[in-house]
């Protein structure tokens, strides 16, 4: 039951990110490198810093590590180049 619970709270948090912010953060859950993603996006490494940022604090992480932790399960394969 709390993993359901987990798995809502999740999707929740999910789309109340922007669209930057859900490439971003499906490219970071890719293994993809700061650096690789502004290269793949056309933006700076600091405005990929920044989206990073906000999307964790939005899940309520602290790192790269726990945001990819928590969404291990999902399937983020579409955003791979």
């Amino acid at each position: 039951m709390q993993h359901r619970q987990e798995a809502a709270k999740n999707l929740k948090t999910w789309r109340s990110l922007t669209p930057r912010e859900n490439e971003i953060t499906s490219l970071a859950c890719l293994s993809y490198t700061n650096k690789e993603i502004a290269e793949q996006l056309i933006i700076s490494p600091a405005t990929v810093k920044t989206h990073l940022r906000n999307a964790k604090r939005k899940f309520g992480l602290r790192s790269k590590l726990e945001l990819r932790k928590v969404l291990a399960d999902w399937d983020f394969s579409q955003w791979a180049s």
